[in-house]
């Protein structure tokens, strides 16, 4: 398997494993919907099926750090940041920000400690370490 479809395996993975953590903290609908705003951004904008496009947008980022397309993976991780932020601030088609807010606070302390928070850890995680491969790639090249 060539590098590029290694990665853009990779990115699928980790997208699932967001997705999952986005289901899991929506909690059959007595959860949060936060997590799910960011996970997909800026699919995630589309209403109800924009957060199942996760493993689709990291795939294409992991397939573009395989193919050491460092513009490209940077562009998509720029506009999935600021397309994330956009949701935190003004919300999504379906829930307000103030609304996000509040489900996230009325979902319980131990629910967010125990399903909510790990998994914003491990979105940033995964920007960060994306961005920074690519920041790498782009250091590299002559």
């Amino acid at each position: 398997m060539s590098r590029p479809l290694r990665s853009a395996l990779a990115g699928s993975v980790y997208g699932l494993a967001l997705l999952f953590w986005a289901f899991t903290a929506a909690g059959s609908g007595h959860g949060s919907y936060l997590p799910a705003a960011l996970v997909a951004a800026p699919f995630s904008s589309v209403y109800r099926f924009g957060a199942v496009s996760a493993p689709v947008l990291w795939a294409a980022i992991g397939y573009a750090l395989g193919r050491r397309w460092a513009g490209v993976a940077l562009v998509l991780l720029g506009i999935h940041a600021a397309s994330a932020a956009t949701n935190l601030a003004y919300g999504t088609p379906w829930e307000t920000s103030d609304q996000q807010w509040e489900y996230l606070a009325s979902a319980g302390r131990a629910f967010a400690i125990v399903f909510v928070w790990p998994g914003f850890v491990l979105h940033l995680v995964g920007v960060i370490v994306a961005s920074t491969l690519a920041l790498q790639q782009l250091g590299d090249e002559p």
